[in-house]
């Protein structure tokens, strides 16, 4: 099931009727819609899902305490696309998975021109494992229960008691194996045909001789994450959390088969994250902290608060435009709210602006004056070529 608008909203008609928007901008666009899908798979438990369009999130437990949980929004609002995505997992045979997408379609409706290519913006974001008490504790408002597959979301990062180097894989002899992996990939489509995708994965495992290492697939060539995203580098706290972050990049994607005049093509901005848990503890006393996996996009999982961020504090957050960012994973809640907007998409001299942050009236009325200074210059190049 497909949330869907066959045209623009009236706010994007209106502001092309304010005249700061061109309205032929806007006249290519079609179809324009959102999807989400979440699957979750908890030990003991039948396989969760799909679930299409159905709640923005969902966290549940396994017989243990640990479990799996996904987060995927996206929505339309005025000129804006709210967008998130989030996967997390602990304990032993946990896994989710989300898949948030918006699509659209194009058409060529300039005589003899094309549209060969589309801009867009890839947000800040994470992902990675981090170590988090799963038991009680205490503080100044009494007795504060600790994390569970169903309150994943306000597990915080630790450093105190065990890490990493306690857990091994569940079930196996010694331990040996893969642990825990977390994976995320974003796409463009053309036509269903991935033109550029951008994505990674890291697995925990633990060898026969005790240690731990981390496999990482983290791209290649133009689509190695360390070029493609800005700022790209890990925060990792030894023993405790190993995780990659990146600041909001922009990118650009190129159609080997441009969109001529008077033809149709579908285009999809599409984000997948997935993690799965095999983690247990090796040998005794137990222990209450657990290995957590994530991959979130935009906020999904509204960390928002400290060290101790309170369970259940994402519950309230998911679907609000100004969530807290996911670099809280990272720096213990900065508590700073951001909103995450894609801005309408247009077309503009080939290109398809599939944009981040919408722009102000006084913005787009300077960059429609930009487009017209390209336009003209490029009309009096042809008149010139023509003339000759």
């Amino acid at each position: 099931m497909r949330s869907n608008w066959k045209f623009l909203t009236s706010a994007a008609v209106g502001l092309a009727a304010s005249g700061l928007i061109s309205s032929a901008a806007f006249a290519q666009i079609s179809n324009l819609g959102t999807e989400t899908q979440g699957t979750l798979d908890i030990r003991g438990q039948a396989t969760i899902g799909p679930v299409i369009n159905g709640p923005t999130s969902d966290y549940r437990s396994d017989t243990g305490g640990r479990g799996a949980g996904y987060a995927a929004f996206s929505d339309i609002s005025g000129t804006s696309i709210f967008f998130e995505a989030g996967s997390m997992s602990a304990g032993r045979g946990n896994g989710s998975k989300s898949v948030t997408e918006v699509s659209f379609d194009v058409t060529g409706d300039t005589p003899g021109g094309s549209i060969d290519r589309i801009v867009s913006t890839v947000f800040e974001s994470t992902f990675g494992f981090f170590v988090s008490d799963f038991g009680e504790f205490i503080d100044d408002e009494g007795l504060i229960p600790g994390c569970t597959g169903a309150t994943l979301p306000g597990c915080a990062r630790t450093t105190e008691g065990d890490g990493f180097n306690v857990f091994g894989k569940f079930g196996s002899t010694g331990g040996v194996g893969e642990i825990a992996s977390t994976s995320f990939a974003f796409e463009i489509l053309y036509d269903d045909v991935s033109i550029r995708n951008i994505g990674g994965s890291i697995s925990m495992v633990r060898n026969a001789d005790g240690s731990i290492a981390f496999i990482e697939d983290l791209g290649s060539g133009a689509d190695f994450l360390s070029t493609a995203l800005i700022n790209f580098g890990n925060e990792d706290v030894d023993n405790y959390a190993k995780i990659y972050k990146w600041d909001r990049t922009l990118f650009t994607a190129d159609f080997a088969d441009p969109i001529e005049f008077g033809e149709t093509a579908n285009i999809t901005y599409r984000i997948t994250t997935e993690t799965f848990s095999n983690a247990v503890k090796i040998g005794r006393p137990a222990t209450t902290n657990m290995i957590v996996g994530f991959a979130c996009f935009s906020d999904p999982l509204g960390r928002g608060g400290g060290l101790r961020a309170l369970p259940g504090a994402f519950v309230a957050a998911i679907g609000n435009p100004a969530d807290a960012t996911c670099d809280d994973f990272v720096n213990d809640g900065t508590e700073v709210d951001k909103s995450y907007p894609l801005g309408i998409p247009i077309v503009r001299d080939g290109t398809i602006y599939f944009g981040g942050a919408v722009p102000e009236p006084a913005t787009w009325a300077m960059l429609i004056a930009g487009f017209g200074l390209v336009g003209a210059a490029a009309r009096r190049q042809r008149r010139t070529t023509v003339t000759a």
